[in-house]
């Protein structure tokens, strides 16, 4: 009900803009899921606020970056944390981060795709800048 009353915010939070050559429609249906087979993103997305999902992201991307951080102490013995503990705590944050994306991607239709394309962009390039 928020995106389709304010079209103009969502868009903006979600970095995307309004362009008013037709007759708005929502990007997202509700309950129909971008992956059918896995409805719980979609489900959590009628759930949980745009800025709320943002804010979510953003935390679990944080704990992301600690937790490998934490690997790299680990492996130095610079923490308590042994390394097979540490490595388990950065593959829960990369699951965390993961249910953010699949949550997001109901949000915004193609969000995974170009994700996708731009990353293999990247990729390559990460690559020859290893060269």
């Amino acid at each position: 009900d928020y995106v389709l009353s304010h079209p103009y915010t969502t868009a903006h939070l979600m970095g995307y803009e309004v362009i008013e050559d037709e007759d708005p429609a929502p990007e997202c249906k509700p309950m129909e899921s971008v992956n059918p087979q896995d409805p719980l993103p979609a489900m959590i997305s009628e759930i949980i606020s745009g800025d709320e999902l943002l804010r979510q992201t953003a935390e679990e991307a944080a704990e992301l970056a600690q937790a490998a951080l934490k690997v790299i102490r680990a492996a130095k013995g610079t923490t308590p944390l042994d390394g097979e503990d540490a490595v388990d705590m950065l593959v829960e944050e990369i699951a965390d981060v993961q249910n953010c994306i699949a949550v997001l991607s109901e949000r915004l239709p193609g969000l995974q795709d170009k994700a996708n394309k731009i990353s293999a962009e990247k990729m390559k390039r990460w690559k020859e800048r290893l060269r």
